[in-house]
């Protein structure tokens, strides 16, 4: 069992490295489309490595916010003026906000194709790498906005990754609930899935019917 968790913990570690960004940045979009239909958000889909383990960042909302009040979420809000209509720059920006995240830590793979989500959004993910490990201790959390922060191994998300049924359209979407850790479900959780086809497809290998 130990040797099972080291090759796993290994063979998650090692997808940091040139040739799965450049594999990975073929498939993502170097410059992303705006919505003209819908309000533009971008959120901040952050690879970390914590105690030597590939893991994702995730943040749980403050109650006293006006939308998506005590959910998990990733850093992240909406496209506005200063940032150029990019993105990219709103997620950097809003991970520095919320988390206290500095651009020049990231290391940006690219930007996922939009979704759409409630109140009329189009939510751009945007991956990104930590260049260093990282130690929830030194971030700088809002607390007006961040109610929580946590994260969850990539290998924790793939062995414990189910869906559940929306029965309002009857879709299924995918939901992981982490042993200690807050359920990813919702929006957050459809990104994370796609998140792991993306980076890592040889290990997860969980697919929604």
């Amino acid at each position: 069992m130990q040797l099972r968790r080291f090759l796993s913990k290994t063979s998650y570690y090692s997808l940091i490295n040139e040739t799965n960004k450049k594999r990975c940045q073929e498939l993502l979009l170097s410059k992303p489309n705006l919505s003209k239909s819908y309000k533009n958000s971008a959120v901040l889909v952050p690879l970390c490595i914590v105690n030597d383990e590939l893991s994702l960042l995730f943040t749980v909302r403050t109650h006293h916010l006006p939308t998506h009040k005590g959910q998990v979420s990733f850093p992240g809000g909406k496209v506005d003026d200063s940032d150029n209509k990019d993105p990219i720059k709103t997620a950097l920006r809003e991970a520095k906000e919320e988390v206290g995240i500095n651009e020049s830590d990231v290391d940006v793979w690219g930007t996922m194709f939009r979704l759409p989500a409630r109140h009329g959004m189009a939510i751009h993910p945007v991956l990104g790498v930590l260049k260093n490990p990282l130690n929830l201790d030194s971030l700088s959390v809002n607390t007006g906005e961040v109610a929580k922060v946590f994260t969850v191994t990539l290998s924790e998300l793939s062995r414990h990754a189910r869906y559940t049924i929306w029965k309002e359209r009857s879709i299924a979407l995918p939901v992981y609930n982490c042993p200690g850790k807050d359920k990813v479900w919702g929006f957050t959780a459809m990104v994370t899935h796609l998140a792991l086809k993306l980076v890592t497809p040889d290990l997860y290998k969980f697919d929604l019917p």
